[in-house]
């Protein structure tokens, strides 16, 4: 139905990105590289995985989803702009102005 090719369109992307991550992922971790790729593409998607400026970016990344958050532990879910260890604090905050 052609008013629905929007929101069809879009599924298949978000789920064609999710898949892709994932394979690129698995050929990363593994060094099995996707039987699309061409062999010169494997060997340069290889080479920026080795790269400092890979790695650098990689290694923020990881630092960025493990972060403590105010001693509650990593900041996994998000409501919105405002993350749960924000939400929390607030609360905690407000329970203490009225004891």
């Amino acid at each position: 139905m052609p008013e629905n090719e929007g929101l069809v369109r879009r599924n298949f992307d978000i789920r064609g990105a999710k898949q892709l991550k994932s394979m690129f992922a698995y050929a990363r971790k593994t060094g099995k590289m996707p039987k699309f790729l061409s062999p010169d593409n494997a060997e340069q998607l290889r080479k920026y995985w080795e790269s400092p400026d890979f790695k650098k970016v990689s290694e923020q990344n990881k630092k960025n989803r493990n972060s403590d958050q105010g001693g509650v532990g990593p900041s996994l879910h998000t409501c919105g702009a405002i993350p749960v260890t924000e939400w929390r604090r607030r609360y905690v905050s407000a329970l203490t102005l009225f004891t």
